[in-house]
């Protein structure tokens, strides 16, 4: 920890706290920032030429599938972009004969072009899932971060109907 209280990321990576993005060039470690009550792991991220929209997810597998009645708090983790906190947009999803939850946020364009977009693991959520205090992790087993950035459907009828006019050419040319 540094003299502010924020973690390190050699702390951050230690057992379960290396959660895992899956992202367009593979998955990678995530960065951590935040202090070590409200730690927020960063989600690399590439602007978009607008209209856009990106969808986030965020999977926590659980060492023990009754672990979710004994730790209800875990529904208030949010989605920060730039100074805007995002609950997740519809409720979490609880799978619980697997053991598992699932956070679903979806933003568009008229949320700005995020420069990064941070999942932000509030206290006492935060304890509940990982508890690096011990060194012996928390109840968490495994987590991972997806995201999925689209044009928006306008964007996407003007490329297929380029793509359609460029066949169109090719076909005449050739004939």
């Amino acid at each position: 920890m540094d003299a502010a209280g924020n973690l390190v990321n050699a702390q951050r990576a230690a057992g379960n706290m290396a959660g895992t993005y899956h992202g367009p060039g593979g998955a990678t470690g995530l960065e951590w920032e935040g202090t070590t009550l409200e730690p927020e792991a960063v989600i690399p991220n590439q602007p978009m030429p607008e209209p856009w929209y990106k969808e986030v997810f965020l999977l926590v597998d659980y060492v023990d599938q009754n672990v979710l009645a004994a730790f209800p708090n875990i529904a208030n983790i949010k989605l920060k972009v730039g100074n805007n906190l995002y609950n997740p947009t519809v409720p979490v999803a609880w799978d619980d004969d697997g053991g598992q939850a699932l956070f679903y946020w979806k933003l568009d364009a008229e949320d700005g072009q995020p420069g990064w977009e941070s999942i932000v693991f509030p206290d006492p959520s935060y304890k509940n899932l990982f508890d690096i205090s011990t060194g012996a992790g928390g109840p968490v087993k495994d987590w991972n971060v997806a995201t999925i950035c689209v044009p928006e459907p306008a964007t996407l009828m003007l490329l297929a109907a380029g793509a359609g006019l460029a066949l169109l050419r090719r076909r005449r040319t050739a004939a």
